[in-house]
């Protein structure tokens, strides 16, 4: 249910990645800034057949490494095409990432970019939370059942109650079973269970009475 949720609720967004080689002492400005453009123009017709948004977010990274290095890092980059100078700006770019990671830089090596991504994102969405529904009405069942409670570590009487019978509002006094076609909530002794207004349980420990 936690995954179904978070897939309603994030955000529209589409990662796209290029390998183009490229040495910053040699750095095309105009070759970056076409790599780039071809992938802003991917991602962004993948995102908007999903959303209509107008504001996108949008995220640049290359991985570079010092050059004969087995491992590169992700360096974030400036919207906007590039021109000749940036290829200092990504230098000093990556030598304070490396220097984050592994505190040092490698004075006098070249750096080279492997890779390129861009990643556009739709805003996220606005999540409405329902206002709390205090509970109403306790309701009690004459179905009972033996329930061993963990708590007390041993044997009990539970009300037994159906899922599909419980409305917004209710309460339910542990120890208790609330049953349905696809699982079983058991509910302790000491607790309390109020329905939401979108018909979720709640479990509330009881304050201990002096």
């Amino acid at each position: 249910v936690g995954s179904a949720i978070g897939f309603l609720l994030a955000p529209v967004s589409y990662e796209v990645v290029r390998s183009r080689y490229m040495r910053l002492s040699a750095f095309d400005a105009q070759a970056a800034t076409a790599v780039m453009a071809d992938m802003r123009a991917e991602a962004l017709a993948v995102v908007r057949s999903a959303t209509d948004k107008d504001e996108l977010v949008e995220a640049r990274r290359a991985y570079m490494r010092y050059q004969g290095q087995g491992y590169e890092i992700a360096v974030t980059l400036l919207s906007g095409e590039f021109t000749p100078e940036d290829g200092e700006v990504m230098r000093s770019a990556f030598d304070a990432e490396y220097q984050r990671l592994y505190g040092r830089t490698i004075p006098g090596l070249d750096i080279e970019v492997l890779s390129w991504t861009l990643t556009l994102s739709a805003p996220s969405p606005e999540v409405v939370v329902d206002p709390e529904l205090p509970p109403t009405r306790a309701v009690s069942s004459d179905r009972q059942v033996s329930l061993f409670d963990t708590g007390l570590e041993q044997t009990v009487s539970a009300g037994s109650y159906l899922r599909k019978d419980l409305r917004p509002g209710d309460l339910v006094q542990g120890p208790a079973v609330v049953i349905e076609d696809q699982t079983t909530t058991v509910i302790p002794t000491g607790f309390v269970t109020n329905v939401t207004s979108r018909g979720y349980l709640v479990l509330n420990r009881r304050e201990p009475q002096s």
